[in-house]
């Protein structure tokens, strides 16, 4: 059996030198060396086939630089030839090529130098690529960068409209409800009155934490320090949502620790929202026992103390499984909860983003029928 002749290393060094001139000719990319005026000597097919050149009127007649748009021009002779003869190298340079009969190529360039061993600039080698797609990908981008803008101000504008034309009127149908609560009514009014104010509430909890979530969402919600008494702040929470508690026969248990300051410095209105709706939650979400919220000190000296806030409750509890579902926008733990007890679920989303701008994590800890609680860590500073 006669075996097939090996080539000689002189022509296996021929077909490798075929290949490499192959791969240069038709490469995915445009390749362009130029002597260091910048006089093209050099130039690959593919290059001539997106630009439309002829190689015969570039090579040794025409200047790469001389190639590209106008600004481009300006910009390389200025910028990039200095930078080029610095480093040697060119990276991720976007420019535009003007072609012949008018066509722009939008362009990214790389380019690295050849130099002799003392340094001086002998060639530089361009290496173009065809920015067409990635130039209209980012204009696609920065059009839906713009429509999002226009959208995030309408809908500004829209929870504008919310916060006057629907707030004021809700809480006009409040005070109403609440002064009729005081007349001399038959039990049956007196039952109507209920739900008028009981629901005219749940309304305006609904658009307040619609709201609260679209500041944060704009990043807009900053925070507002200023010297309040943390106890009184408390003793008010538990006032306000007492009449809710006793309307369910559940006790509502306030504990704060001797040591608390009577004065902290912070977000007072912050933090009356979070607690107000971790106690609030709590409330809806048992119907019989009680509801404690408490606050211990942690660590306290001359300039700051750190507290730990604790609100727990004898409700229904949460599985495992849903403990981080109920920290999502929009999120409860079932749908057959939501559907029995009402609510956004935005509650405890605002709240985690509160506590995440004052440097604090909103933890749980629950199991189903035992009830729930919920705590933060806070450091607050003391008034000079």
């Amino acid at each position: 059996m006669a075996h097939a002749s090996r080539p000689t290393p002189a022509a296996v060094q021929t077909l490798l030198e075929e290949d490499l001139e192959e791969a240069y000719e038709h490469g995915p990319a445009g390749y362009v060396s130029t002597l260091p005026d910048g006089t093209i000597v050099r130039i690959n097919s593919t290059f001539l086939a997106w630009t439309g050149f002829e190689r015969d009127e570039l090579i040794g007649r025409r200047r790469f630089p001389d190639l590209f748009h106008l600004p481009g021009r300006i910009y390389f002779e200025t910028h990039l030839r200095p930078l080029l003869a610095l480093q040697g190298t060119l990276n991720e340079v976007a420019i535009d090529i003007a072609c012949p009969h008018g066509k722009l190529l939008p362009a990214i360039l790389n380019a690295a130098q050849k130099r002799s061993a003392g340094g001086e600039a002998l060639l530089t080698r361009y290496t173009v690529l065809d920015a067409t797609d990635r130039r209209r990908y980012e204009r696609q981008l920065l059009e839906a960068r713009r429509k999002a803008e226009a959208d995030a101000q309408a809908k500004t504008e829209l929870l504008a409209m919310l916060s006057h034309d629907i707030r004021t009127p809700l809480g006009s149908i409040m005070a109403v409800a609440s002064l009729l609560q005081r007349s001399p009514l038959d039990p049956e009014q007196q039952g109507a009155v209920r739900i008028l104010h009981s629901s005219a509430a749940s309304m305006l909890e609904l658009v307040n934490q619609v709201l609260e979530r679209s500041r944060l969402e704009a990043g807009a919600v900053s925070l507002h320090p200023r010297t309040f008494d943390l106890r009184a702040l408390v003793r008010e929470l538990v006032s306000n949502l007492e009449p809710l508690a006793l309307s369910k026969g559940l006790a509502l248990r306030c504990r704060v620790d001797e040591r608390l300051p009577a004065a902290v410095v912070g977000d007072a209105t912050k933090l009356g929202q979070i607690l107000g709706n971790l106690v609030g939650n709590a409330l809806k979400f048992t119907e019989s026992g009680s509801v404690e919220v408490a606050l211990e000190v942690l660590a306290l000296d001359m300039a700051q103390v750190t507290l730990r806030a604790r609100v727990r409750d004898t409700g229904i509890g949460i599985a495992e499984e849903a403990l981080g579902r109920i920290f999502e926008e929009y999120g409860q733990a079932h749908e057959s909860i939501a559907a029995r007890y009402g609510g956004t679920g935005l509650g405890l989303s605002i709240s985690r983003k509160l506590l995440k701008a004052q440097g604090s994590v909103l933890h749980v800890n629950s199991r189903p029928g035992e009830g729930s609680e919920f705590s933060f860590d806070l450091t607050l500073r003391l008034p000079t």
